[in-house]
């Protein structure tokens, strides 16, 4: 078994998060723009979730639960 995610240090770390579930939008995760520390670093632009490319073999229900369970806003 291997970390789904491994990054090397915190920036590496969210630069896969991003590459994999796509830059966090206000439209993904509503109040995100206005995040204490958000603002301060300009991200690379990925689309959202790279879920199903990742994942050739999960469909269905079971890709919406990881879909879910990955999901930026703390909200949902």
């Amino acid at each position: 078994m291997e970390p789904l995610l491994p990054g090397k240090s915190e920036a590496d770390q969210v630069d896969k998060i991003f590459m994999l579930l796509g830059t966090p939008t206000e439209k993904i995760w509503s109040g995100v723009s206005s995040l204490r520390n958000f603002r301060k670093f300009k991200f690379a632009q990925q689309p959202h979730s790279k879920l199903a490319l990742r994942f050739p073999n999960v469909t269905g229900a079971c890709l919406d639960l990881l879909s879910r369970l990955l999901t930026y806003d703390p909200q949902k």
